[in-house]
């Protein structure tokens, strides 16, 4: 049997020929295209997670700074917690800004990339359920700024002039504004699918710790609100009191009637403690 080297490069070039495509798009059928996802409820409210997730750096945030007050100290046994005297200059409110910011700069970035990446993701949000918990959210962050550094930012969104900072009157007056605008469009729903999630009863919580304090930001006393607001929770039905305190503080405490706002931890999805 003869071997035509040139015939047999014709057919497989031809071959090749017949194969080939130009069009080298993909019609991808295990993913959702960015520009297809979020048109519904659902949708919108699944770009919520890294938003709410952030929420689980929050005692690590602040609770060094408990020992700026009496509430916690940090004794140093031979060369532990030593730490430079870190802990030290705390406690005498001698700190350095060279050695010691971190601790007062990482609550304050913490608040505010948090506030930014919900004011990037407020865009793309027109399910008024979604979006009033997102503003609920921003509004919680403003809050512990608020309640950490007094003069703070009342950032509402993305880009402009740089923006200054406010006195407490006035950024408490913004915070009690935007969540009474949310209100109505939270949902009374508790547990299932808003474990984790702001519901009125946590705008409600929200508004009763900005009143406790009314007096110290505004000069003004807002004690009858403050009562008001726990009365909301209260007769709702939906939270009682444990029959035992540390139930509420369990590994697995999803069934607690005690706690209104919550961030779940998982050992794969979520890790970490608070």
């Amino acid at each position: 049997m003869k071997f035509n080297l040139k015939y047999t490069l014709f057919v497989a070039a031809g071959l090749l020929a017949a194969q080939s495509c130009t069009n080298l798009e993909e019609t991808p059928y295990d993913v959702i295209p960015t520009s297809e996802f979020g048109g519904t409820p659902d949708q919108q409210a699944a770009l919520l997670g890294p938003l709410y997730s952030s929420l689980g750096e929050y005692f690590d945030r602040y609770a060094a700074l408990n020992t700026v007050t009496d509430e916690q100290v940090i004794p140093t046994r031979g060369g532990d917690w030593k730490d430079g005297d870190a802990w030290k200059r705390l406690q005498q409110h001698s700190w350095q800004v060279s050695t010691d910011d971190g601790t007062f700069n990482g609550l304050w970035t913490w608040c505010y990339n948090s506030i930014t990446s919900i004011n990037q993701q407020l865009g793309n949000i027109t399910d008024p359920g979604t979006l009033a918990e997102l503003k609920t959210l921003r509004a919680f962050y403003h809050y512990v700024a608020l309640d950490h550094f007094r003069n703070i930012i009342i950032a509402d969104k993305i880009g402009g002039d740089s923006p200054t900072q406010r006195p407490p009157a006035e950024t408490f007056a913004w915070i009690e504004k935007e969540v009474k605008e949310a209100y109505p469009n939270l949902s009374e729903d508790v547990g299932g699918k808003f474990y984790g999630r702001i519901n009125k009863y946590v705008a409600d919580m929200l508004l009763a710790k900005l009143y406790m304090n009314a007096e110290v930001y505004t000069g003004t006393a807002r004690w009858a609100d403050a009562k008001a607001e726990c009365d909301i929770v209260i007769s709702s039905g939906k939270y009682s009191l444990e029959a035992n305190l540390f139930n509420n503080f369990t590994t697995n405490n999803v069934g607690s009637k005690e706690n209104i706002f919550v961030v779940p931890f998982d050992a794969s999805k979520r890790g970490g403690s608070t």
